[in-house]
């Protein structure tokens, strides 16, 4: 069940343990991902199946002002989830998936900032994080300063 949110909101997660399943609230157009770096086979399929937009580390660093533009898309609001595994965790740590080479939390700072300013934000979650293992609440510092730049807290 571990990381099925999407494929849940797609109608495609386990039929018997959800009341999504049969509903599907997210188009694969609709959907980005940024950061991946250790896909399981099941998502890799998905992704390469519906077309999923995947922006990599990579990408992210080439080019910042594209990968935002990526990220863009009309509609009504977004929805953004961040998983702390997208950090790397070097500089973040806090996570149940510890995947080298993730995001500097500036490059994070940097999307969230773009989307805040070009867009409207519904909703924000924050994923996969382990506060027993977060040393000097690192992650909870950078979770912190992800919901400065949304308002949710004052800067």
């Amino acid at each position: 069940l571990f990381g099925m949110g999407v494929a849940h909101l797609m109608g495609r997660g386990f039929k018997q343990l959800s009341i999504l399943s049969s509903m599907h609230l997210l188009q694969p157009e609709h959907i980005r991902f940024v950061g991946n770096r250790n896909l399981d086979s099941g998502e890799k399929e998905i992704i390469a199946r519906d077309n999923l937009r995947v922006l990599t580390v990579e990408e992210v660093r080439a080019d910042l002002a594209e990968v935002c533009k990526a990220l863009s898309m009309k509609n009504d609001g977004l929805y953004i989830h961040i998983d702390q595994d997208v950090v790397d965790p070097e500089l973040s740590g806090a996570s149940l998936c510890q995947e080298p080479n993730g995001l500097l939390p500036e490059e994070l700072y940097g999307m969230l900032r773009y989307l805040v300013e070009n867009h409207s934000i519904l909703a924000v979650s924050f994923g996969n994080y382990k506060p027993s293992i977060d040393h000097n609440d690192r992650t909870l510092r950078i979770m912190e300063n992800c919901l400065k730049i949304f308002g949710v807290i004052p800067q």
